[in-house]
């Protein structure tokens, strides 16, 4: 019986060739697919990366913003001040000594804060702080609310200050200590570098001339553009620190906490390995020496302003002529900026200390604009003078970000955020 067998000789070389050339067109192609999808990966994540920084600076930014009562933004729009507020957490009765408030942060043992109702006030001092618990050093003579406002004590300019004025005078000195930072009106942010009775000194010399009776009120947060880093100002060194040092003496040590990045002065971020008092132990030690009054700052991005805009910005004019009770036109100096249906804010609050009462500034929408004047939808309840601030009422926060990804692509984000301060 015949057997028929396959050949069982292998592929040709001719076949082989071709085999592994197909074979190789495919790797090749497979390979570029998988370059192409780590390049986009490593785009994306530095995207991801790039965009974290500036979203959380935003983040703080505007969260403190939402817990102020009233702010001022330097010359150029590269620094905010914020007049900080909290609220109480319980009803104090009369007499009481001790009161709970939500967060006691913003306010300052030794200095005198305010215990606000919608149009009254009383004013007390504090003698110790106990984490969110404050020890007044008399008893109230009124009863207050769960949830009433309580803040630092405001004072007045008792008389005029020019233009590169570097001291002014205050109605009550005692609300004021050194280092800390203040709003003249609608100019700041300010250092308080002395205290003499009712005389402040500050740094930097004032931009503008103020007018006697401007509202001078004690900042809780500063945030500042220096550099291509924003910081948030706590405090000031007490002391003069030399190169080499590992520890500085500062004004005001409580706003720290350990694992801190903090800039002193210009120099390059150091970690606070801990808290003192007001004595911070840093790592690396300093590489350069720093006088007493340079400011000590939380590193909170590193991040700039984008192009042609500011960090911080808030459309804002003053009366152009004064405006009766009732008024719904406000003439104001330029009304650029200004949109329908803006809410604007005129005026900000203020404390008399004589009667006891508080004058609120009013808020209104525009509803018009022409002829150089604003038109609103609810009148007046308080006559307001010429020069009177308008503004309003939102805190634009422009921040951009760029970096260079693993793909050597230069990425950058800007990011706009707005937020209102408590009214």
């Amino acid at each position: 019986m015949t057997s028929h067998r396959r050949s069982e000789s292998g592929f040709s070389l001719v076949e082989m060739v071709i085999a592994m050339a197909v074979m190789s067109l495919v790797i090749v192609a497979f390979y570029a697919l998988i370059t192409t999808l780590v390049r986009q990966w490593a785009s994306m994540q530095g995207q991801m990366e790039v965009q974290q920084q500036p979203r959380v600076a935003a983040g703080r930014i505007v969260a403190e913003i939402r817990q102020s009562r009233d702010f001022v933004i330097g010359s150029g729009g590269n620094s905010l001040g914020l007049v900080k507020a909290t609220v109480l957490t319980a009803d104090v009765a009369v007499g009481a000594t001790t009161f709970s408030v939500e967060d006691a942060s913003s306010l300052a043992a030794g200095r005198p804060v305010v215990l606000v109702s919608v149009t009254s006030f009383e004013q007390a001092t504090v003698s110790s702080i106990s984490g969110t618990t404050v020890t007044i050093s008399a008893g109230l003579a009124v009863a207050h609310k769960q949830g009433e406002l309580v803040r630092r004590a405001q004072s007045t300019l008792s008389a005029s200050a020019s233009s590169g004025a570097t001291t002014v005078s205050v109605a009550s000195g005692s609300t004021f200590a050194t280092g800390d930072f203040i709003g003249v009106g609608n100019e700041g942010p300010l250092t308080v570098s002395n205290v003499s009775g009712s005389t402040l000194t500050i740094t930097p010399a004032l931009a503008s001339a103020h007018s006697s009776g401007e509202v001078v009120q004690p900042l809780g947060a500063i945030f500042t553009l220096a550099g291509t880093r924003v910081t948030r100002n706590g405090t000031i060194l007490s002391a003069a620190a030399s190169s080499g040092a590992t520890s500085v003496s500062v004004v005001l040590g409580s706003v720290f906490a350990a694992g801190d990045i903090v800039a002193v002065g210009s120099e390059a971020p150091v970690t606070v390995s801990s808290v003192s008092g007001n004595t911070l132990t840093i790592t690396p030690a300093l590489t350069s020496a720093h006088s007493s009054g340079e400011v000590v700052a939380t590193v909170l991005a590193d991040v700039t302003n984008p192009p042609s805009l500011q960090l911080f910005s808030v459309v804002q004019s003053t009366l152009s002529s004064s405006a009766a009770v009732g008024a719904k036109s406000l003439c104001v100096a330029s009304v650029t900026g200004f949109n329908a249906n803006d809410r604007v804010q005129v005026d900000r609050e203020t404390y008399d200390t004589t009667t006891g009462l508080v004058t609120q500034p009013d808020r209104a929408n525009i509803t018009s604009i022409g002829g150089g004047c604003l038109t609103v939808d609810w009148g007046l309840n308080t006559s307001r003078a010429v020069g009177v601030i308008v503004r309003v009422n939102a805190i634009s926060v422009n921040l951009m970000t760029s970096q260079v990804n693993a793909n050597q692509q230069t990425q950058q984000v800007n990011l706009t955020s707005k937020a209102t301060p408590r009214n």
